[in-house]
């Protein structure tokens, strides 16, 4: 009988120690803050500084280096709103495949922003531009 009490109060030791670690776990995420210029592991809705639409839109050069064709020299985001001028922009050139084609472009933000492409990039290779604002 004393060797039945004992693994019944070893099965509620270990039982408690695992809901008290748990606990501190949640204590401790609920703990976390994220806001639009930190990141942290929580989910939490960040207002943005950009309520429309951002107009994208690069310019192309014809060249006569290999490969010959039209290659994208310079990327234009117009219609920026204030919240996010003057804040961090990226702006990625992507194939087909979500593959990124030459440099990521880096700039401050304005209400409109140009971007130089270095180096270029085959313009029949770009499928689309990710754009981030960030600060």
């Amino acid at each position: 009988m004393t060797s039945a009490r004992s693994t019944t109060r070893k099965s509620a030791a270990i039982g408690l120690a695992v809901v008290g670690i748990a606990g501190l776990s949640l204590a401790a995420a609920a703990q976390l803050n994220a806001s639009s210029s930190t990141l942290g592991a929580t989910t939490t809705v960040v207002a943005p500084c950009q309520t429309a639409p951002i107009t994208a839109t690069y310019a192309t050069g014809y060249t006569t280096a290999a490969p010959v064709g039209y290659k994208v020299t310079q990327v234009v985001l117009s219609g920026v709103e204030a919240g996010c001028v003057g804040k961090a922009v990226k702006v990625s050139l992507l194939d087909t495949g979500d593959n990124l084609l030459g440099a990521e472009l880096t700039a401050t933000a304005a209400a409109t922003t140009t971007l130089a492409v270095s180096p270029v990039v085959p313009a029949s290779a770009v499928a689309k531009l990710a754009v981030v604002i960030s600060g």
